[in-house]
């Protein structure tokens, strides 16, 4: 019995070791996810409620896709809604970055709210022909 246990003894040992320093690390990461150190609210902050609700739909015209107004000008708050009724997959991208939503299927809409004033260039990913812009006044 005695030289059975030493033979298999340094498995045993590695084993145990193995398995003590997974138990050690798995707590590790449980305790490390669980605080993330940044604390949320008690209650979500709610989003602004739009001074008025524009739509701009996506549009086929003469065999071409367009923004249709191309140009809107609107006053600070308010929320524009882009609206695709083509059945083509479209993008509404902001030349500075201000605003993007990939892949605008057909039917769906995309909500931004301007906030600042300034002119807002944009265009389809997909369609470079496709532009419009959006000025935003006080």
């Amino acid at each position: 019995m005695q030289k059975y246990l030493s033979r298999f003894m340094p498995r045993i040992r590695f084993l145990w070791g193995t398995l003590s320093l997974a138990s050690a690390v798995t707590l590790l990461l449980v305790a490390c996810a669980g605080s993330s150190g940044v604390s949320s609210p008690a209650s979500p902050t709610p989003s602004p409620t739009p001074v008025a609700v524009v739509n701009v739909k996506i549009v086929e015209k003469n065999g071409m896709y367009a923004f249709d107004p191309g140009t809107l000008s609107i006053k600070v708050g308010t929320q524009v809604v882009w609206v695709n009724d083509t059945p083509t997959t479209h993008t509404v991208t902001s030349d500075t970055g201000v605003f993007e939503i990939d892949n605008l299927a057909a039917k769906q809409t995309f909500k931004f709210l301007f906030s600042k004033p300034g002119t807002y260039p944009y265009y389809c990913n997909f369609h470079t022909y496709m532009t419009g812009t959006i000025i935003v006044k006080s």
